[in-house]
Formats: structure tokens, sequence, C-alpha cells
């Protein structure tokens, strides 16, 4: 009797000090499981930016950075863009789908950079490349001398990290909200 008395004392103080243990090793078991991750505003002003290299495009920003990490000239696609009896000349810039044009139209009086022609140039880039998703087009004398300015610092071998912040304001001042 003196061992069923003491094996039930044992028995009730190890229920009772187990029903005070910290659940310490598991973590919180009431997380969030739906794989979503917070928004994060306007953010790119940390250390913890976009590198060069082609790493991190999914950061879950909202800050209207392109991401464009892959920047080349693409001289076929202006060629082709140049081809086109409206077009004097053409700069164009590729950064991961996206097709940035600067045009220069020859200035016959029915020549004007309409809805009709920028859907013509769209079409001439996304038949020359088809991995362009996305065609930027601008006739604005502005634009089209600093895309002169940044198709030569391509070609030249400058480095792109020496203007990318640059490039990037450039586009966002030139088709603000991703207008095209």
């Amino acid at each position: 009797m003196k061992i069923a008395k003491a094996l039930l004392g044992i028995g009730l103080a190890s229920g009772l000090l187990m029903g005070c243990g910290n659940n310490n090793g598991a973590g919180d078991n009431n997380g969030n499981r739906n794989n979503a991750r917070p928004v994060r505003y306007n953010d790119t002003a940390d250390n913890n930016d976009v590198r060069y290299n082609n790493v991190r495009y999914n950061t879950g920003r909202t800050d209207g950075n392109n991401n464009n990490n892959n920047v080349r000239v693409a001289n076929r696609i202006a060629r082709s863009i140049v081809d086109l009896k409206e077009v004097k000349q053409a700069f164009v810039i590729v950064t991961n789908d996206n097709a940035y044009v600067a045009v220069l139209l020859d200035r016959n009086p029915n020549d004007k950079l309409d809805k009709k022609l920028k859907n013509k140039i769209s079409k001439v880039v996304k038949q020359t490349d088809p991995s362009i998703n996305d065609v930027y087009i601008s006739e604005n004398p502005d634009f089209f001398d600093q895309m002169s300015v940044y198709v030569n610092d391509i070609r030249n071998g400058r480095p792109i990290s020496g203007f990318f912040n640059q490039f990037n304001d450039t586009i966002q001042r030139v088709f603000p909200n991703g207008s095209r």
C-alpha cells in the first residue's frame, strides 16, 4: 500500500510538473502557414538591396524599382525599328524581359508617335526578340539623348553599376507607373 501511495504521489507530481513546463524547443506553433510574406514598402535605401549579379529578383518590394539587373544594348532590335519608314534613328536597351526604345522619327508630315506606330514598333521588337514581354517607347528628345549616352557607355564597357540607378530614375521619369 505504501508503494501504491508513493507511485500515485510521484505520478501526480510529475503530471503537475509537466503541465507547468515550457515548450521551448518547438517554436511558435501558431505561425503563419500560408507562405505569405509581409510587403516591404520603399526600403531600397538599406544594404539589403538587389545586387547587380542577378540574385534576389523577388524582394517583395512595391517601390517601382524595376530590378533592371540584366542591362544590354539591343542593336539588332534598333536596326529592325529603323527599317520602319517612319523611324530615322532608334536606341534600344533591354533589361530582363523589358525593352526601352528611344526613337527619332523621320519628320514627314504624317509621322507621329501615335498608338498605331507604337504598336507597330512594339510588334517589331517582339518579333526580333521573342523574350521581350513589355516594350516602352518614347520620342522625347531628352530621353533619346540620355539613351544615346547609356548605349555608348555600355558599348564602351563602362560598368553598368556606375549608372544603374540613374538609368532606373530616367525610366521612372519617362514612363511613370509603367506607362507604355
